[in-house]
């Protein structure tokens, strides 16, 4: 799942947080710039297929730290 729209404060454990009630979650990787500040985006893969989907169908437009986010699939 890509992740965007993030506040740029958002850490890891936030995004880890808001996504692991729908599962697994196998990789949980926030993107950083090279003076190691978030980029604003993220991505997460989860164990099973399933619980991804449902990530996908629900998360889109919730809001983390004041931002609604954009969930997708990565192109």
């Amino acid at each position: 799942i890509a992740i965007t729209n993030l506040n740029f404060r958002t850490t890891v454990d936030d995004i880890y947080y808001a996504f692991s009630k729908f599962g697994e979650i196998t990789e949980c990787r926030l993107i950083l710039s090279e003076r190691n500040e978030s980029k604003g985006f993220a991505f997460i893969t989860y164990k099973r297929a399933h619980d991804a989907n449902a990530a996908l169908d629900q998360m889109n437009g919730f809001k983390i730290d004041g931002r609604e986010i954009k969930v997708g699939r990565p192109k």
